[in-house]
């Protein structure tokens, strides 16, 4: 068992390092999501004017 650890060190690093960036990506999109964040500029020529922020504005 550790032999086959041992020859499979740098697979298990790289996919605990990949794991660990998608922990990280996905809790700071429900961070974001969570304090109202959102991808919106303002530019509601390409959502049609359905986003909040256009409704805040009328």
């Amino acid at each position: 068992m550790f032999a086959w650890i041992a020859d499979n060190a740098a697979t298990i690093i790289a996919i605990i390092i990949v794991l660990l960036l998608i922990g990280i990506a996905v809790l700071s999109i429900i961070r974001d999501k969570k304090s109202k964040k959102g991808v919106c500029t303002g530019n509601c020529s390409t959502c049609g004017m359905s986003c909040s922020y256009s409704k805040k504005r009328k």
